[in-house]
């Protein structure tokens, strides 16, 4: 059963990669939220501990894209 779960992980990640092209190189805010989401998600469906630095670098990375999208529509 463990294969079938490390098969499904491998196409989800094949799929997430090649999507990877619609996120704008992540200058959007929504897939950065979804990355967030996912630490979220695991912090509560599996218990994977989310130390203060994981938690300042997703703020660091939702700031900077913010940054990125004001300053960017000036040129």
């Amino acid at each position: 059963m463990s294969y079938v779960f490390l098969a499904a992980a491998i196409i989800c990640e094949v799929i997430g990669t090649l999507l990877l092209s619609l996120a704008n190189n992540f200058t959007r805010i929504l897939p950065v939220i979804g990355v967030m989401l996912v630490a979220l998600a695991s912090f509560f469906l599996f218990g994977q501990a989310l130390q203060w630095q994981v938690l300042f670098g997703l703020v660091l990375i939702v700031i900077g894209v913010m940054l990125v999208n004001i300053y960017s529509k000036v040129t």
